[in-house]
Formats: C-alpha cells, structure tokens, sequence
C-alpha cells in the first residue's frame, strides 16, 4: 500500500493503479484504480479545489470507463453533495447506503456504481468494500 501525502492530506491508496493529471508541469489530481472479483473500484479520485469544474474529473471518469471492467463501483460520503451531483450526472446509480461504519472516519457513505447502458436495468447486490 501506498501513501500519498499533500499538507494536510494523507490517503492510503490499495495496490492498483493511480493516474495523476497535471496541468503546467503541477500535480492538479489523482485518480486511483482496483479490480476485484465481479467489479472495479474507484478507490480514489480528488482533484485540487482550484481545478474542479474545468473537466479534469470527467477526464478521469472517462479514462476509468475505457480502462475498468463494468460494473465500476465507488463510495463518497453522504453529505457530499458536490461529489454526489458529480457522480450521478456522470451515469453513477446509488446502491446502497451506509453508517459509515465500515470506513475508517465512521462517516456515513453511500456505494455509487456505473454499468454501461446496456447493463444498467441489473445493478449488482453484492457492495463489498475493496480489499
């Protein structure tokens, strides 16, 4: 497992792959990446709040739907509505929602999972964490 580390910020991320966008030779966000039995994580994806709204995410999102197997699965918080609205206009479904629990800052969270158009009408119900 790696560690990245920005002033305040420390995240794990799980053995997988990280794609890093960088604008003018300066790191603006991260992306990383697992796959599992039956699905593909989203583990991570943050960009620099100066750099969201510009399409960076999407870009992102784009990059893990060309690369990942479907269906490709993510938590965010509850209460954050910006990521969720992100989420959904992007094709994201809600599955499931949690206490939080099962996350290490006890926040509740809720499970967003993408499946091509196709797929769509039969979401998954197996919202196992990745490893």
């Amino acid at each position: 497992m790696k560690t990245f580390a920005a002033g305040s910020l420390s995240v794990n991320i799980p053995a997988g792959r990280t794609t890093v966008a960088v604008v003018d030779g300066a790191i603006v966000g991260f992306m990383s990446v697992s796959e599992a039995t039956g699905c593909s994580w989203i583990n991570h994806l943050y960009l620099h709040p100066a750099w969201i709204g510009r399409g960076i995410g999407t870009r992102l999102l784009e990059l893990a739907r060309g690369e990942l197997s479907p269906p490709i699965r993510l938590y965010t918080f509850q209460e954050n509505q910006r990521a969720r609205t992100f989420y959904e206009r992007r094709g994201f479904t809600a599955v499931s929602f949690t206490d939080g629990s099962g996350n290490e800052e006890k926040s509740p969270d809720v499970l967003y999972e993408w499946r091509p158009a196709a797929e769509a009408s039969s979401p998954s119900t197996s919202p196992r964490r990745p490893a």
